[in-house]
């Protein structure tokens, strides 16, 4: 754009130069003074050339790197966007990680509450075998006591028995002594 600017100058420059040389010959009459007028023009105009052309040349350079500079801008937004895509997909995995880890922490909870649970189970259980413990040795000390008391009983028991059988062999000595009487008063109450 700038070197269409320069080049629609330098065309101004021109045509009014040969406006100027236009009106100079009017006033001038000479062949020789007309050529020298001539070759400046064309001296200008051969140094306009070149400078179009080193413009040109230019204008090329900076449309080459301009299409560099768009390549270049295209592979950075091509890098960009894997970069926003590479960062999406880590949100997506830590939006994974984040619920992932709020199951484990809710199964965590239940096992927590289980845990307390059986805890108490087991406490209660506890004191449940404490008492079967304690009603366990109140049966065996009645046990015992029992046990005791019957032993008590059976000695008493074969006292007495020892003393019935002392009794009972008296009884036996006396019926043996008696017999021999009785029998005399059974003949007597035979004859009678």
């Amino acid at each position: 754009e700038s070197s269409n600017m320069k080049i629609e100058d330098i065309d101004k420059t021109l045509n009014q130069d040969i406006d100027d040389l236009e009106r100079h010959l009017d006033d001038k009459s000479t062949e020789e003074s007309y050529l020298e007028e001539l070759k400046q023009c064309q001296d200008k105009l051969e140094a306009t050339n070149e400078e179009n052309l080193s413009l040109s040349a230019k204008a090329k350079e900076l449309q080459e790197k301009l299409k560099e500079n768009e390549q270049k801008l295209e592979t950075l937004n091509e890098e960009l966007q894997k970069q926003v895509n590479t960062v999406a997909e880590k949100e997506a995995k830590l939006q994974d990680a984040s619920s992932e880890k709020d199951q484990i922490i809710g199964r965590m909870k239940v096992l927590q509450e289980q845990t307390l649970t059986l805890n108490n189970q087991a406490q209660n259980h506890e004191t449940e075998m404490e008492k079967l413990k304690e009603e366990k040795h109140q049966i065996e000390e009645s046990l015992k006591s029992q046990l005791k008391e019957r032993e008590e009983a059976n000695v008493t028991l074969t006292e007495l028995f020892n003393e019935l059988k002392i009794e009972n062999k008296h009884f036996e000595s006396q019926i043996e002594d008696l017999t021999p009487q009785l029998e005399k008063e059974q003949k007597l109450k035979e004859k009678l």
